[in-house]
């Protein structure tokens, strides 16, 4: 898997053109910002369906361009989307109803955006994904899986 470190996107604002063999999902991204989650941000922890205490909640904010020539779901770019540590660690993301959903924190970043909708040819859409990683300093990346991404 191809991967492209986080910091040097955001850096350059460059976009990656990211291509989904499994549903044949064409799209493009720009990462705009990843940093720590700050968990009193989280209105109330104990709604989440997982432990929060198992590690660290990083954000990823980002722009998505459907490039398919038909609406796809955000799960259809969603699930192949991997955070890559400096160790080739992989992490899928965070799904939560409450913290993607249906808290102040998911509207105020902007999660909601990217928690079961659609994304609609060639329109930009702006939103958030969470990763849950262990507590270490490392450097990140972006891949996905069953796929292909370039930089463009």
């Amino acid at each position: 898997m191809k991967v492209f470190e986080i910091s040097k996107c955001i850096e350059s604002g460059s976009w990656l053109e990211g291509h989904i063999e499994d549903n044949d999902v064409r799209f493009r991204i720009r990462l705009l910002g990843f940093g720590k989650v700050d968990l009193n941000e989280i209105e109330s922890e104990e709604e989440c369906s997982f432990d929060l205490s198992e590690g660290v909640l990083w954000i990823l904010f980002l722009e998505v361009v459907n490039l398919t020539k038909s609406n796809v779901s955000c799960d259809d770019i969603k699930r192949y989307l991997r955070l890559v540590d400096a160790d080739e660690c992989r992490y899928d993301i965070v799904e939560d109803a409450y913290i993607c959903q249906n808290s102040e924190f998911a509207e105020k970043t902007r999660l909601k955006r990217f928690y079961y909708s659609e994304f609609k040819p060639k329109m930009k859409a702006t939103g958030a994904v969470l990763f849950l990683v262990p507590d270490e300093e490392t450097i990140y990346s972006i891949g996905i899986e069953s796929g292909r991404i370039k930089e463009v």
